[in-house]
């Protein structure tokens, strides 16, 4: 408190200038996303972008624009100077990547930083060191045309955001998704990236989109693209949208561009998980590459210091220019749905299911089945005398292990009624009362057990494929895949590098099907490996795949199992552990006592 009294204060500039870098420059990539930008506005056709130890020890952009003349790389560091913006009007009407003025001066707060340039007119380039915001010196130098800035050290000087940045390995792929998304939003540009002495990308300046997707992700995923256009009004849209095979567990595939900014929109989120909703299992991300362009005064980017979240001045233009551009060009190449309709019983081999618009036929749809006894010993009373069972087991599979004894199981015995809503669910009388089972999710439990007793074995079993598999997966993906070679290794993956970002599978985990997508099933894994983190929660991150694995090879809720398929899985069910909800904690059963039938007849 000062002596009038006054307990408000104006900070000193160090102060202010990390407290706006917080805003800025949340981790190393956003460093680059800065760099980049001031390259893309300095009108170069070439930027070559260098890290070292995933963007701790070094960041450097290098580029041949229009370069800057003494005076301007002074003025570079100082907070709110810029050469984008002249009058508040501007702001109405950005066309330039960059405006705030804000980026460099906030970098230079809290890392030691060298700019080199030279414009077209001068003879030598200009050097300017700084270290925390100050200038440490200003000297004539011997360069190329354009700009160079080399940021060391970041938040050196603030330990508190150094103690919270992620790994090297975790901050080296994200800096190369950000790079993947500006080479994207730049096609005409020549791009290329090295990394740790490395070069990971040497990017041709290209006429299009679509050769940039081709370069960066290759030609088996780009054939599994669909084109999209579209346009209303003043917006236009442009670009691919991916077969759901290409759909992952995270956003990673998802690249979105709006005046060729990469942006992070909520309206254009929820059009594009619309879009897919219906031909998508929940909790899956389709791949999109969209160009979203209207005209500059008709969106807002000046909504956050990042300028990744955008505002769109007529928003509902713009979502159904985006959902009738998607729902053609999935429509064009995606079968249809089948038409709904209502499934009662257990239809066998070439029986036709009702038709629609008639109502099912009851006659013998709901006729009774054998009974199935269960071998198991539930304490709760009979609610009555138990009908003879048919050794129905006998004709089962064995599942290798002795008769089930704990009291989990939820009947001793049980009858199939029928099947209803598409066959769906399943309506059974046990000992207890009607039972309603989700077909789905008792299997997808049965199926997760056995997953889970297999991902624990110490020798897990391998099936060798056909023929080898080669996988070429997007950047930051094979990065976590590369640094979890051991682990997969050991949960009985026959799995070797192959190239920069492409690996070669010669065998599968025994429980993984053999059928299933195996590009999916890495981008599943290098998901979880990058959520996790650290390699001691790895193992615990992709068993939880198992989940997501036995939800993919359960039988889906309008797929027909035959009745001794239902029975087994009935008996199959009675063994796991956990009988009453599937791995995501959806209900497999819901129960209706004789009890309680009594009482809601008034027979109680």
């Amino acid at each position: 408190m000062t002596q009038n009294g006054s307990r408000i204060r104006i900070l000193p500039d160090d102060v202010a200038n990390q407290i706006a870098a917080g805003e800025v420059v949340e981790r190393p990539a956003s460093v680059l996303k800065e760099l980049v930008e001031n390259a893309v506005d300095a009108r170069a056709s070439h930027i070559s972008v260098e890290l070292v130890a995933g963007g701790r020890r070094l960041i450097l952009v290098q580029d041949d624009g229009i370069g800057m003349c003494r005076d301007d790389v002074l003025l570079s560091i100082e907070r709110h100077a810029t050469s984008k913006v002249y009058h508040a009007g501007d702001l109405t009407r950005i066309a330039t990547m960059g405006f705030r003025g804000e980026a460099l001066a906030a970098i230079c707060s809290v890392s030691r930083l060298e700019i080199v340039s030279r414009t077209r007119s001068e003879p030598t380039a200009v050097r300017l060191t700084a270290s925390a915001g100050k200038i440490l010196s200003v000297d004539d130098c011997g360069a190329p045309c354009g700009t160079r800035v080399a940021v060391r050290d970041l938040f050196f000087n603030v330990p508190a955001r150094r103690k919270f940045m992620r790994t090297e390995r975790t901050e080296a792929a994200l800096l190369r998704q950000m790079f993947i998304a500006y080479a994207l939003a730049f096609p005409g540009i020549d791009f290329s990236l090295r990394s740790d002495g490395r070069e990971v990308y040497r990017l041709p300046a290209v006429s299009g989109f679509q050769e940039r997707i081709r370069l960066l992700f290759g030609e088996d995923l780009f054939r599994q693209l669909f084109p999209v256009a579209g346009s209303e009004g003043t917006a236009s849209i442009r670009g691919y949208a991916g077969h759901p095979s290409l759909s992952r567990s995270d956003r990673g595939g998802q690249f979105v561009f709006v005046n060729h900014r990469p942006v992070q929109s909520a309206l254009l989120a929820a059009t594009i998980r619309e879009a897919y909703s219906s031909i998508l299992e929940k909790g899956r991300h389709p791949t999109v590459f969209l160009q979203v362009d209207v005209p500059p005064e008709e969106v807002d980017v000046n909504v956050h210091p990042t300028k990744r979240e955008i505002r769109f001045r007529h928003p509902q233009q713009v979502r159904n220019t985006l959902a009738v551009a998607l729902q053609e060009a999935l429509a064009g190449h995606l079968p249809g749905r089948p038409d709904s309709g209502v499934s009662a019983g257990f239809p066998r081999s070439g029986r036709g299911g009702p038709v629609p618009g008639q109502p099912p036929a009851v006659t013998g749809s709901l006729r009774p089945f054998p009974y199935v006894r269960i071998p198991v010993e539930v304490n709760t009373p009979d609610s009555g005398p138990a009908p003879p069972a048919v050794p129905v087991l006998e004709d089962l599979p064995s599942s290798g292990r002795p008769p089930v004894t704990s009291d989990t199981a939820p009947w001793k015995w049980f009858r199939l009624l029928g099947r209803i809503a598409e066959g769906r669910y399943v309506i059974m009388e046990t000992d207890q009362g009607l039972v309603l089972m989700d077909q789905h999710a008792a299997h997808e439990r049965v199926v997760y057990e056995n997953l889970m007793r297999a991902f624990s074995s110490d020798h897990p079993l391998i099936q060798g494929l056909l023929a080898p598999e080669t996988v070429s997966l997007p950047p930051a993906d094979a990065e976590n895949i590369r640094h979890s070679l051991r682990v997969l290794r050991r949960m009985g993956f026959d799995i070797e590098e192959f190239g920069a970002d492409s690996f070669v599978i010669n065998g599968l985990p025994a429980i993984v099907s053999p059928h299933g997508s195996v590009r999916r099933l890495l981008l599943d894994v290098a998901a979880a490996v990058h959520v996790a983190g650290h390699r001691a929660a790895q193992r615990a991150a992709i068993a939880e795949l198992v989940a997501k694995a036995a939800c993919r090879s359960a039988v889906k809720g309008g797929e027909h199992f035959s009745e001794p398929e239902i029975e087994q899985l009935v008996v199959r069910l009675a063994e796991t552990e956990m009988p009453y909800t599937c791995p995501h904690g959806r209900p497999t059963l819901i129960m209706l006592s004789f009890r309680e039938l009594n009482r809601k007849f008034g027979r109680g």
